[in-house]
């Protein structure tokens, strides 16, 4: 009976893991406030959650009819991205398939009111570290509110503004997490990215460790994805952080991309987690506007929602048993 526990937790995460193979297929859970049944519009969906927005520093009526009209897209991307999530891979949505919901949905004018409300609280500036790897530096000032002059500053250096967790501050980006969790029934955090023109690296190669969908809101960005590094070249590297902190992920050594595109706006993205991706804004911008693009990170293995997780805990059990 002691080992009971663990076996609830094993079947539990069978379950989630089971779910997860088919995204579009499961269930959408409801609204917070209890909507009347799973099949509400967009609009129903507003409506349902205006009164846990009514404490907002600021009206949040418009974010949240934006946010309903980003949630009624997710819905319609549900079905081209269950094949590229069943399978592990990236795939380009183009605008024409997202309804155009994304573009401008965050441009320079939402950057900048949130910035004016004091919803950016912490922003960083990507950084090329050691042997190319990626860091942050900080925006602003510690203890301070990010005022838009901060970001601009960084815009106009031709450098990347990372805004992590804006969902945790921003009202309007705090509905799109909302709106993502409401179609997909899954755990979500939303950040933005901004970079201005002409950055030959706005964000070197790297991994993640969340699924990512990728909404190109304003100006236009350079992708490149790449399929999983062979983890045997580098055995003591996370799978899922390659290209941080100290741990360089070479663009030579990753050979022909799976993807290279330009974003534009109403475009998305849907990149797998551990496919290492690079970014630019060196030669696909056709005016100085910057690049922003909000990206949905989906925690499946942030929250331990994949058969690895099962199998550890399946394992585990195995070991407590004494078997």
């Amino acid at each position: 009976a002691l080992h009971e526990p663990m076996r609830r937790l094993a079947l539990l995460l069978g379950a989630a893991t089971a779910l997860l193979q088919a995204p579009a297929r499961r269930t959408r859970g409801l609204a917070p406030c209890n909507a009347v049944d799973g099949e509400q519009d967009g609009a129903a969906w507003a409506a349902a959650l205006a009164a846990e927005f009514s404490a907002a520093p600021r009206d949040a009526a418009d974010d949240l009819r934006a946010a309903a009209v980003v949630r009624d897209a997710l819905e319609t991307l549900k079905a081209p991205l269950e094949r590229p999530w069943d399978d592990d891979v990236c795939v380009l949505v183009p605008s024409a398939d997202t309804r155009d919901a994304f573009a401008g949905w965050f441009g320079l004018a939402e950057l900048e009111a949130a910035a004016d409300a004091g919803e950016v609280t912490e922003a960083g500036r990507g950084l090329l570290g050691a042997g190319g790897a990626w860091q942050m530096g900080r925006v602003g000032v510690r203890g301070e509110a990010v005022t838009f002059a901060d970001l601009r500053e960084v815009l106009d250096a031709a450098n990347t503004c990372v805004l992590n967790s804006l969902d945790a501050t921003c009202a309007r980006v705090a509905a799109l997490s909302l709106a993502a969790i409401d179609a997909f029934g899954l755990p979500v955090c939303t950040n933005a990215y901004a970079t201005g023109a002409g950055a030959r690296v706005s964000a070197p190669p790297h991994t993640d460790k969340q699924r990512v969908l990728v909404m190109q809101c304003h100006g236009a960005k350079r992708w490149r994805v790449w399929p999983p590094p062979d983890p045997s070249k580098n055995p003591g590297a996370d799978p899922l952080a390659r290209g941080k902190g100290t741990d360089a992920l070479p663009l030579d050594g990753l050979g022909e991309p799976a993807l290279d595109c330009t974003l534009r706006p109403g475009d998305a993205l849907y990149v797998p987690a551990g496919w290492p991706h690079t970014t630019d804004t060196l030669d696909c911008a056709t005016t100085n506007e910057p690049s922003i693009h909000l990206t949905v990170g989906v925690d499946t293995h942030v929250w331990g929602l994949d058969a690895m997780t099962l199998l550890d805990a399946a394992g585990a059990r195995h070991a407590f048993a004494g078997a």
